[in-house]
């Protein structure tokens, strides 16, 4: 009987609040069902979030007694799902090449925790991607080996990958439409919270690991015909959109997007803010941010990082030899262009910025000129 009394209710005043998980006898499942399907549709066309969870957690699968085989994963075992995850559909294709798949946002906590005291399992990826990295490392430096990936270094993993979901226009709904642009300030945030690399080899390692960032397209593909058209963000075309091209006069058109410009198309966040929290990540590997100075967006500006690893020989040294990798002609200009924009009131950091902005452009007129007398 007391089993039964703490699954139904027997009289009027046993579930006064409504959020009760026992049943009425006299109502069969069907029809508890169809009345919260009712419940989810009102909260729904009204907006009312708290009611639509209050709803989805009073569902009966949602219920798991004590006696169920199923258990939540436990905390540990999420982090490392996640981690794999990141690991797989990110990290692996930015370093070896191939089609970069953003896995669910994982927001400021989770990106600074994730690679904490983790390495790849697979011994044979983790060979692959230190192999990798070093060839990138000895473009500019004689290294033959590269510390193993810290959890700074995860951590703006993880915010690449939340900038790119930033991107995703699939990412918010109705209900929803602000989740763009939390998601583009916690990106900030976790930049802010992640420091810049503490010496130049550190700062070697995360390039390594970075390099290619500024590579990532998105393909989107637009397909017309006579009736109509539609267009596909970073997904391939539906195969019943191609059939009968000849009869229905279809035309596919695509358009390879860089990542500075993927943000178009989302109207919650402005294409200024989405290059000003790019560049802010940029910075954070700034040996990756002088070696594409010459991109068009986000402008290159000097920073507090960037200028640390010129204050140092060796770092002077690996940011010349990213330079002269560039364009020769813009590169001199730029760097004296920049280092002007420095307020004056940071002395010191404009004095610095100018010599080596002078160095770089002294160096490569010696290299052009020696090329010609060869």
């Amino acid at each position: 009987m007391r089993r039964r009394a703490s699954s139904f209710n027997f009289h009027n005043d046993d579930n006064l609040t409504g959020v009760s998980s026992k049943r009425d006898p006299r109502v069969s499942r069907i029809q508890a069902q169809a009345a919260r399907v009712t419940e989810l549709i009102w909260a729904a066309s009204k907006g009312d979030l708290g009611a639509i969870s209050l709803s989805r957690s009073r569902a009966p699968g949602n219920r798991l007694s004590s006696r169920s085989p199923h258990r939540p994963m436990a905390s540990s075992d999420r982090l490392a799902e996640r981690f794999d995850d990141l690991t797989t559909h990110l990290l692996t294709p930015l370093v070896l090449g191939g089609p970069v798949h953003p896995v669910r946002p994982l927001g400021v906590p989770l990106a600074l925790t994730i690679g904490a005291g983790r390495v790849i399992a697979d011994p044979d990826l983790r060979s692959q991607l230190d192999v990798a990295r070093v060839r990138v490392a000895r473009l500019v430096a004689p290294v033959d080996a590269l510390p193993e990936l810290s959890a700074r270094d995860w951590a703006l993993a993880a915010g690449l990958n939340d900038l790119l979901q930033v991107t995703n226009h699939e990412l918010a709904g109705p209900l929803t439409r602000g989740r763009h642009a939390r998601l583009l300030a916690s990106v900030r945030v976790l930049c802010a919270r992640v420091p810049a690399p503490r010496s130049v080899g550190s700062a070697l390692s995360r390039h390594a690991t970075f390099a290619r960032v500024l590579e990532c397209i998105r393909t989107d593909t637009t397909i017309s015909w006579w009736t109509g058209r539609a267009s596909f963000r970073g997904q391939p075309a539906p195969g019943r959109l191609m059939k009968w091209p000849e009869l229905r006069n279809v035309q596919v058109e695509a358009r390879r997007v860089g990542l500075t410009e993927m943000i178009e198309g989302i109207p919650t966040v402005s294409a200024d803010d989405y290059a000003a929290t790019l560049a802010l990540w940029l910075s954070r590997s700034p040996l990756t941010d002088l070696a594409t100075a010459t991109r068009r967006s986000p402008p290159f500006a000097w920073s507090a990082s960037t200028l640390a690893v010129i204050a140092t020989a060796p770092g002077r040294t690996l940011a010349y030899r990213l330079l002269s990798r560039l364009d020769r002609a813009p590169v001199a200009a730029l760097l004296d262009r920049t280092a002007k924009e420095i307020p004056e009131r940071f002395a010191e950091a404009r004095a610095l910025a100018s010599a080596f902005a002078a160095e770089v452009g002294a160096g490569l007129k010696a290299g052009a000129g020696e090329r010609r007398e060869i």
